[in-house]
């Protein structure tokens, strides 16, 4: 006799996925704050494989930069262009 395979409710799903959100952001912030040392007892960078894995999961959720902090195009470019004066 073979088991019917069940959903997860959408309460579990969110959890699980607040639980992988959140431990992504754990890990990151304990790199940053220089809790994991190399053999010389230096911070550790953030490896790559963390940054690759947490930029996925944020692209599978579509999630990008808040609007608060997209750049206006002019922006970025505003100190390369010449100054000529006020209009």
């Amino acid at each position: 006799m073979s088991k019917k395979a069940t959903r997860a409710t959408e309460a579990a799903l969110d959890a699980l996925h607040a639980e992988i959100a959140d431990g992504y952001a754990a890990e990151i912030k304990k790199y940053r704050q220089g809790e994991y040392l190399d053999k010389d007892e230096r911070p550790m960078p953030i490896p790559a494989a963390l940054l690759a894995g947490a930029a996925r999961f944020l692209k599978d959720n579509r999630i990008d930069a808040p609007e608060d902090d997209v750049a206006d195009p002019e922006d970025l470019l505003a100190d390369e262009l010449p100054d000529f004066g006020e209009e």
